[in-house]
């Protein structure tokens, strides 16, 4: 990953998905509004308003792969939609384990706060999936 390419973090889920959105230089990734859930599908006009306005390169998607590793429903649930993301926007598509990220973010979550815990997981699935790139 060139570090200063835009990169969309997505934090699934099925009534509503965490986004962030960040560059590797730029340090903590920023939280987005929530995209709404509706039968398994995003929102798309909500998902082609924040690819609009800040066009990333790369989208990560976080993987809730069970603690012992293992694969589940939505996993592959997560991987067509990555697949759906990569025709309609022409982005690399990435994805990361993000087992315990919204732990994490419910963790960081600070009175106050106007994002959401799913965005915040959002942003900690790009900081961890930032990371990665660098250990490369």
């Amino acid at each position: 990953m060139n570090e200063y390419q835009t990169a969309l973090g997505l934090d699934y889920g099925r009534r509503k998905m965490g986004a962030a959105i960040g560059q590797q230089m730029g340090g903590v990734p920023r939280p987005l509004p929530v995209i709404k859930m509706k039968d398994g599908a995003p929102d798309w006009q909500t998902v082609d308003s924040i690819v609009y306005e800040w066009n990333p390169e790369l989208i990560v998607f976080g993987l809730p792969i069970n603690l012992d590793g293992t694969s589940n429903k939505i996993v592959k649930k997560i991987r067509n939609l990555g697949q759906i993301f990569s025709a309609r926007y022409l982005a690399e598509i990435h994805y990361i384990d993000e087992r315990l990220s919204s732990k994490m973010a419910a963790e960081r979550m600070k009175p106050g706060m106007k994002f959401s815990v799913d965005s915040i997981a959002a942003g900690l699935i790009l900081e961890t999936w930032f990371e990665s790139q660098k250990k490369r």
